[in-house]
């Protein structure tokens, strides 16, 4: 497999630059813990009426509608003799560093997260605020997606289940298999979990973004 994906902008991003610009002079931060909506907002509006800005940003769809995006992939015919593993491979680190560079949270479902990370576990806001726990559910959703992606990355994963020390390799396979010891109790809680995280990641797919 080969993938190239190149920026989505080019360089020249004026407007860009100057919402940037603005958002540090008027003390808006990216921090989710200082992080203010309503002042975001008020900053945006001011620089979506300014004239200059305005003509900064024409000149930048200008630019923008002359770029295209170049992406070439490339699959060869082993990557999809498990498609599964070829996946999470690339997921796995993809994740991480969106966990990293991530600047916001999107809205996660109560039924999504253990009980203390609910929004009920926290005190009551107002109808445009986002409770205490907002962002720790999303971080609580990510590292599960990580972890899943990375058992299925990991083709020995679940060898932990299977003890073999008792296993006399000169014995026929069906008595190997009698002598084997299996953690099923331990390998359905394991496997319960990936298909969570799996499950997660599916639910929250078109949230992962920067």
């Amino acid at each position: 497999m080969q993938v190239y994906q190149g920026r989505y902008h080019h360089w020249f991003q004026p407007y860009r630059w100057l919402k940037d610009w603005a958002m540090w002079w008027n003390g808006v931060h990216g921090e989710k813990d200082k992080f203010d909506l309503g002042r975001y907002e008020a900053v945006e509006k001011r620089i979506r009426d300014n004239r200059f800005a305005r003509w900064l940003r024409d000149v930048e769809h200008f630019v923008d509608a002359r770029h295209t995006r170049k992406i070439r992939v490339k699959i060869d015919y082993w990557d999809v003799w498990g498609a599964d593993h070829t996946l999470a491979v690339i997921i796995v680190p993809l994740l991480k560093l969106l966990k990293e560079k991530k600047q916001g949270s999107p809205f996660v479902d109560d039924d999504d997260v253990p009980e203390h990370l609910c929004s009920t576990a926290c005190p009551p806001v107002g109808e445009y605020e986002t409770d205490a726990n907002h962002h720790a559910r999303w971080e609580w959703v990510l590292d599960e997606m990580i972890w899943a992606m990375e058992q299925v990355a990991d083709e020995s994963g679940d060898d932990e289940f299977f003890d073999h020390s008792n296993v006399n390799d000169s014995d026929s396979f069906s008595a190997q298999v009698k002598q084997m010891k299996f953690d099923k109790k331990g390998y359905d809680k394991y496997q319960h979990r990936v298909a969570r995280g799996l499950k997660l990641f599916g639910k929250y797919f078109r949230a992962l973004w920067d």
